[in-house]
Parts: structure tokens; sequence; C-alpha cells
């Protein structure tokens, strides 16, 4: 996973959580790391996906340590959707693969200027990717086109924009989903 350097110099590092969800129930939050600033990724070297198809989803949180309030930020969860689980042995060789579910996300963000928007949608058909600002006026549109079911990405330049929140909705044939993206130049 990747992250942007929290633009407060206050932040000193970062904690990293995973959850897992399996069959609709949700186990608490593991810390897997701290790292120092100046560190925008990591990776999870204990989960990896064999082509098994099964109800499985993996939440990750990147949490900022505000040294000045001595305390953490607010949980932001962010979801990905995989495969069924298996757990990295030294004598097993296994495929690194992601399975087609309903997923749309933006990396990074916040952003400045330029986000890529990653999506995934299980059923072919004509998708939808607009984006809005807070008072809902649409400032983008950056798909609207039919697409088999897949993985897909597209960048958003917010270069000719104000710094602030955006809004970005998918619509497809049976996915419909609202994210939030921070723009800060």
């Amino acid at each position: 996973m990747y992250w942007n350097e929290h633009p407060n110099t206050n932040v000193t590092k970062y904690q990293i959580w995973r959850k897992e969800k399996y069959n609709g129930v949700t186990s608490d939050p593991h810390l897997l790391a701290t790292v120092n600033r100046g560190t925008t990724s990591f990776t999870d070297d204990d989960f990896y996906y064999t082509t098994i198809k099964n109800q499985y989803m993996l939440y990750y949180d990147v949490r900022p340590y505000y040294t000045i309030e001595n305390s953490y930020a607010d949980a932001l969860w962010m979801p990905v959707f995989a495969e069924y689980p298996m757990y990295k042995t030294a004598d097993s060789t296994l495929i690194l693969s992601s399975g087609y579910d309903n997923f749309i996300s933006n990396h990074p963000n916040p952003f400045n200027p330029i986000t890529n928007i990653s999506y995934s949608i299980k059923e072919a058909g004509l998708v939808s990717i607009r984006v809005f600002d807070l008072l809902g006026q649409q400032v983008a549109e950056l798909v609207n086109e039919e697409k088999e079911a897949g993985e897909y990405s597209v960048p958003f330049n917010a270069s000719n924009l104000p710094s602030g929140i955006y809004i970005y909705k998918i619509n497809s044939e049976n996915f419909n989903q609202t994210r939030k993206m921070l723009f800060l130049k």
C-alpha cells in the first residue's frame, strides 16, 4: 500500500492496521507495524491469495500520530476485495490474484494534483464515473462507456480546481457508490 506524507509536520509516525472480513464476520483490528515519518509505503507480506473464489475482504488503515496532541488520527478503513486468503509459508508457491468484485477507491488520497481512481466491476455493462464538488456540481466525467467485468484505473487531474473535498461516484449495472477525496495544493 502507498500513501502521501501527511501535510501536518507534527505527524512523526504512522501505524498500519489490518482487519479481515470473511463470510460477513469482521475480525478485530490488528496492528501490523509502526513506521516513521518519511515512510510512504508498506507491504503486507503475511497475506497472499489463491485463485479459489470465496467471499473475503481486507481492510487497511494508516493512522498518523500527532506529536503535539499525543494522539492518533481516527481510523479511516480502506477496503481491499480479495479472494480466499492463504498465509505465507516457507515452502509454498502462491499466486497473487484479485477477484472481480464491485469496488472503487483512489490513490493517493489526499492528492496534489493527480490521483488514480481504481475500480473493479463484476458484471459487464455501462460504467459512469463522475466527480463533483461539495455543492453537487459536476467537475469531471472520467468514464462513460461499456466495460467488461474486470479491474480498471483512471487518472483524475485537479490542477484547474481549488483545493478541497471532492466526491466521486461510480454507476454501473448493479453497483453505485460514492466516495470522498481530498485535493491539497
